[in-house]
């Protein structure tokens, strides 16, 4: 029996188990668009882990946020090293 998994890990099973999942920009795109137009939301705070790829990731979102108008207001960096957060 086949499984469809939508998940944000790759497996790397073979057989049957199939991986779905949508891409970091176009998930930052979906809850950005539904922030701007359904929420009327227009200022943003980004947290965001302070290492390579926490601020790709940071840059992604303020970029798609200014794309729908919006504009960032507030920049929290947390440190990779203090897991409090998790």
């Amino acid at each position: 029996m086949p499984v469809f998994s939508f998940s944000p890990y790759f497996s790397d099973d073979t057989g049957l188990f199939f991986n779905f999942h949508i891409t970091r920009d176009v998930e930052a795109e979906n809850i950005i668009s539904y922030a701007v137009s359904q929420k009327e939301k227009k200022t943003f705070a980004l947290a965001y882990l302070d290492n390579d790829e926490g601020r790709r990731i940071r840059d992604m979102y303020w970029r798609i946020i200014e794309e729908k108008g919006g504009k960032v207001t507030e920049l929290i960096d947390l440190s990779p090293a203090d897991n409090a957060f998790f």
